[in-house]
């Protein structure tokens, strides 16, 4: 019989590990591609009330403010501001379409 020795066990342990720190990694994105989808519904429900009231579709006054709260929500949890900003650009871009 093999018997496994200390440093198999470490990385059986190892490995272990890196599964369960994956499968939180899943259920995040999982959360952040929902949050996402609940983000776009309540977008495209201002279009048309911006519409009816004649207000131009893209805010720039709104646009900075969005983009100021990112970079606070970025500092709070040690995030790059340049990192974050890039995700709020793609973010923005895809709700004007």
């Amino acid at each position: 019989m093999h018997h496994m020795s200390s440093d198999d066990e470490r990385k059986k342990a190892i490995l272990k590990q890196i599964d369960e720190y994956r499968r939180e990694i899943d259920k995040h994105d999982e959360d952040i591609v929902e949050a996402l989808g609940e983000r776009m519904k309540v977008v495209k429900k201002i279009a048309p009330l911006k519409k009816e009231a004649g207000i131009d579709a893209e805010v720039r006054e709104r646009e900075q403010e969005v983009k100021r709260n990112w970079q606070r929500i970025a500092s709070r949890k040690s995030l790059s501001g340049t990192f974050v900003e890039k995700i709020l650009e793609l973010i923005l871009q895809e709700s004007k379409k």
